[in-house]
């Protein structure tokens, strides 16, 4: 899939605010148009974030949060997530993007699909998918 080169550069710069490694980064689009970014944070020291994880608020959470602050309605948006280490090169994956916290509040928000960058290009699945896909591979992570 290709997407559209304005929201890929925009994506680019929101990812590259994150001060956690990998970077990340969303953008939240509906009919062509940006709604919100949001882009992965440390709310934390950092040794504070290897006692608990958690405590790094993820791209996904960080848009979703500036749409209710904002009372954006999401309801059928596609949210393009991207990761990519500090020297700017594209976290690749062909499995689950987002964790499973993520595509649940992704799911529950009202967006529709979830775009991320695979090895083949963009991919883009439904956050329900997303959803299940993360759950398969917490599980796999848990045997």
């Amino acid at each position: 899939m290709k997407i559209d080169s304005n929201v890929e550069k925009i994506l680019m710069e929101v990812a590259a605010q994150s001060d956690a490694e990998p970077k990340f980064g969303a953008v939240i689009v509906r009919d062509g148009i940006i709604l919100v970014t949001g882009f992965a944070r440390k709310s934390a020291p950092e040794s504070d974030l290897a006692v608990h994880p958690l405590l790094l608020i993820h791209a996904e959470e960080s848009a979703l949060l500036t749409a209710l602050r904002g009372g954006i309605d999401l309801l059928g948006s596609d949210v393009f997530v991207l990761g990519m280490r500090s020297s700017g090169e594209t976290r690749l994956t062909n499995s689950s993007y987002s964790c499973v916290v993520c595509s649940r509040l992704l799911t529950q928000s009202g967006i529709a699909n979830v775009i991320y960058p695979t090895e083949d290009g963009w991919k883009k699945v439904s956050t329900d998918e997303m959803f299940h896909q993360a759950i398969e591979r917490v599980r796999e992570e848990n045997t």
